[in-house]
């Protein structure tokens, strides 16, 4: 009769272990089922008592909860696994403590995958060995409302931890991973921040960023961060989004991926914080990353102005797209104490912005091939000559400005594609030099035009002048215009002001003025009215 009434509970109470009445201390132990079926019917408690359990298949938490107790080992034989939530919603809670862990372990087997259905998973104390294969992960994750305290990932065949999430996990803190470096962790760029504070990596470890980014998150110097396919950082509507790297990061770029930041809505912010001893690489991975780069860092409309502070950037730029590239973001904002290099395809683009560089200064090219500097001549203003360019290099100006803009003197030449037209005041400063192509002038129609020691010039084979018209005032000393195919130099009878020491090079005629409001001084060649 005992023996009946043992078989009924044994099928009456899933994986927790039956006394049948018996009360002598290790009665519990003696009488335990410690085989787990396949599929659980019921929420269920492994028991410390009942320790060590075995697992021969994969064991599947759908529609129950399965409760672990601190100290808890479970053995599991190979291609089995533990999976919950991952049809239907199921969760595990694993507490174990820091005195009496929980243990799942076994060789080789496919590991724990917590899907979209376990929100509500706790795994903490917890130590997976010995998980996973080339295909699984030893830890996957597919809620967000997942938390993971202290949990240890040892020795994983390749993946050990695998996050693809579109929000941030509940919590991570004291997870502790090795396995595959190369392949260690997968994460959803979302998860990326807390995983950056909660985690212990071994030195040479990479994770792999995935998804879109809709939140702000840091990374830290944790690890080397790799991003294989384009990472758009946008915000949902009302919210905003950021990517911020501190010092000693380093993100590695696949070929032709980008860092596109509010491409859709925005706002969408990127900073870079990095120092002197540590600054802030963003690069290349992969074999000839001179050949095949990445698509670099590119700001489009909804972008907010970056901050950018000893960051470098390397190996980017590909099918004619400069490493950094803004078209209509919010401002160009602060770049500073940045290096700039191994650019086959221009360093950086600027198409469109609101508002103008706070900051362009101590920043450092080497080894590019194209134009380190593209912008409108509105937003090429005020660039800091401590900037330091490679010998030969170019800096290439376009379109108009409708604000006051100076030139500063940065040692080389700006080449002038097309006509530059100046609305507002347009001050060069001493030593500055443009140099014009076949299309190029140079029309001022408003405020002042402003040079002193300063050359106008061809680039190529001739250009078309200086025309300066409406109520502009003009003060040209010590200027030079050379290589003009027309008139050097021609202002309105409107304009007023001050032509001293002007010297014409090289042109087919000199200067056409009626303006009997611009004082002259040693004009070369003779002034002419026509």
């Amino acid at each position: 009769m005992k023996w009946i009434v043992l078989a009924a509970c044994a099928v009456a109470v899933t994986a927790v272990g039956c006394t049948a009445g018996d009360s002598s201390p290790d009665a519990g132990v003696s009488n335990c089922d410690r085989s787990l079926p396949q599929k659980l019917t019921r929420d269920t408690t492994l028991l410390a008592k009942c320790s060590p359990y075995s697992v021969e298949r994969p064991l599947t938490v759908d529609g129950f909860t399965l409760t672990i107790e601190p100290g808890v080992e479970v053995r599991f034989f190979a291609g089995a696994q533990l999976e919950a939530g991952v049809r239907v919603p199921g969760k595990v809670i694993a507490r174990g403590t820091r005195e009496k862990p929980i243990s799942l372990k076994g060789s080789p087997w496919n590991g724990v995958a917590l899907g979209m259905g376990a929100a509500g998973s706790v795994l903490e104390n917890v130590s997976i060995e010995d998980a996973g294969s080339v295909e699984r992960p030893a830890l996957s994750i597919g809620a967000s409302d997942v938390t993971l305290k202290n949990v240890r990932v040892v020795n994983a065949k390749r993946t050990a931890l695998s996050a693809r999430v579109d929000a941030p996990l509940k919590t991570i803190s004291g997870l502790e991973l090795t396995g595959d470096p190369a392949e260690l962790v997968h994460l959803d760029v979302s998860t990326a921040g807390v995983f950056s504070t909660g985690a212990t990596l071994p030195p040479d470890a990479v994770i792999w960023l995935h998804g879109g980014l809709t939140t702000d998150v840091t990374l830290t110097d944790i690890a080397t961060w790799r991003v294989p396919q384009t990472l758009n950082v946008d915000a949902p509507e009302g919210k905003t989004a950021s990517l911020t790297l501190k010092e000693g990061v380093r993100l590695e770029l696949g070929e032709r991926a980008a860092l596109e930041f509010g491409y859709t809505r925005g706002p969408a912010t990127f900073r870079a914080r990095g120092t002197r001893e540590k600054p802030a690489i963003i690069t290349r991975y992969g074999d000839d990353p001179m050949n095949t780069p990445s698509n670099g860092l590119r700001f489009f409309g909804g972008a907010r102005a970056p901050e950018i502070d000893w960051l470098v950037v390397e190996y980017a730029g590909a099918l004619e797209r400069p490493a950094v590239f803004f078209n209509g973001s919010r401002g160009l904002g602060r770049v500073t104490n940045s290096v700039f290099r191994h650019m086959k395809s221009g360093a950086i683009c600027i198409e469109a912005a609101q508002e103008r560089f706070v900051a362009f200064d101590g920043n450092t090219f080497e080894d590019i091939e194209g134009t380190v500097l593209r912008a409108p001549l509105e937003l090429a203003h005020n660039i800091s000559p401590k900037n330091s360019f490679p010998p030969a290099s170019r800096i290439e100006i376009f379109g108009s400005a409708s604000r006051d803009t100076t030139l500063t003197n940065l040692w080389m030449p700006y080449f002038v594609s097309g006509a530059l037209t100046a609305n507002a005041g347009l001050t060069l400063e001493r030593g500055t030099t443009l140099l014009f192509d076949d299309a190029g002038t140079l029309n001022v129609s408003a405020g002042k035009l402003t040079a002193r020691d300063a050359t106008f010039a061809k680039a190529k084979t001739g250009w078309r002048g200086i025309e300066i018209a409406g109520t502009t005032t003009v003060k040209l000393e010590n200027v030079t215009i050379a290589g003009v195919d027309d008139w050097a130099l021609s202002m309105a009878p409107t304009v007023s002001g001050s032509v001293k020491k002007l010297n014409v090079k090289g042109a087919k005629k000199g200067v056409r003025s009626c303006a009997k409001k611009v004082k002259r001084d040693a004009v070369t060649p003779a002034w002419s009215c026509e």
